[in-house]
């Protein structure tokens, strides 16, 4: 199961390392990937500065879980198209389908098209969720892509990830829903991972993640460090400093920003933290990734 996974894992990889495109996957309410499929869970958010910042409101993450279901409906009823969300992103969406069934789909996002459209879904968002809608607005212009590849490329390149993943819920569907129902360790582990995911710019504490699985302190934290082979603080430092080093190098966005965005309070707290990591100072690793685009 785990071979498939990391397949699926790597192709993703190569669609938003090689391709530059921003690939998410999210499941139709049947626990086929948020919760369950470990190697591929951080392709379940997006990651465009744009979205980072609309997302440090929770009640934004709880309007985009809650369309996800309106996504599935419109997929069911329509297959593929390329739309615009609630916030004014524009995205290419695919199904995941076993049959006639719906069971995820795949989003190609971080596209700002329409902008004329999108002002309007940007004014009603900020005021109805307490946004700087000026702040919001420069980082569309300035964070999401104003050109989108043809039809003919993301098609080319989606339909085989969809494909993929389909023929990993017939294979194991049964054994993802049943770990699921048993609420065994995989399952819970899925659900750490898939909350660190959603939650890793905010505070995120061990009591939460009990609370969340409904056990002890001393269960998850074994249990992560076995699965993850290293401590919950390192996976969500880790974590963030990836997504980090994306906003380094796909905007201008300051540094003393990017920490925030990313789950930072202190910004020095961040160098250092990301310095550890990734083995260079932000200012270094962004100008170091840079000059080798220029090249």
């Amino acid at each position: 199961m785990d071979i498939a996974f990391g397949k699926a894992e790597k192709y993703m990889g190569y669609l938003r390392n090689e391709c530059g495109l921003h690939i998410t996957v999210h499941d139709a309410g049947k626990g086929f990937i948020a919760d369950n499929i470990v190697s591929i869970s951080p392709y379940n958010v997006h990651s465009n500065g744009y979205c980072l910042y609309a997302k440090t409101k929770e009640e934004v993450w709880d309007k985009c879980i809650y369309n996800q279901k309106k996504v599935v409906e419109k997929l069911r009823r329509d297959g593929a198209f390329f739309g615009m969300c609630y916030m004014g992103v524009e995205e290419y969406v695919f199904p995941i389908k076993v049959g006639e069934d719906v069971v995820g789909f795949v989003s190609v996002s971080g596209y700002g098209i329409n902008r004329e459209r999108a002002y309007a879904k940007i004014t009603r968002a900020a005021s109805e969720f307490g946004l700087d809608k000026y702040e919001l607005l420069r980082k569309y212009d300035e964070e999401l892509s104003h050109d989108k590849p043809s039809d003919e490329f993301i098609s080319t390149v989606i339909e085989p990830l969809c494909s993929m993943l389909s023929l990993i819920y017939i294979t194991f569907g049964s054994k993802l829903e049943h770990g699921a129902r048993a609420g065994g360790d995989n399952y819970v582990y899925g659900h750490i991972l898939s909350y660190i995911n959603r939650n890793y710019n905010k505070k995120i504490t061990v009591d939460d993640l009990c609370a969340l699985c409904h056990c002890s302190r001393s269960h998850i934290s074994h249990l992560f460090t076995k699965k993850a082979g290293m401590g919950i603080c390192e996976y969500i430092n880790r974590k963030r400093c990836d997504n980090a080093a994306r906003l380094l190098t796909d905007t201008d966005e300051r540094i003393q920003e990017i920490a925030y965005l990313v789950g930072f309070d202190d910004s020095n707290y961040f160098t250092n933290v990301f310095t550890k990591y990734m083995g260079a100072s932000p200012r270094e690793y962004r100008s170091r990734e840079k000059s080798a685009s220029e090249t």
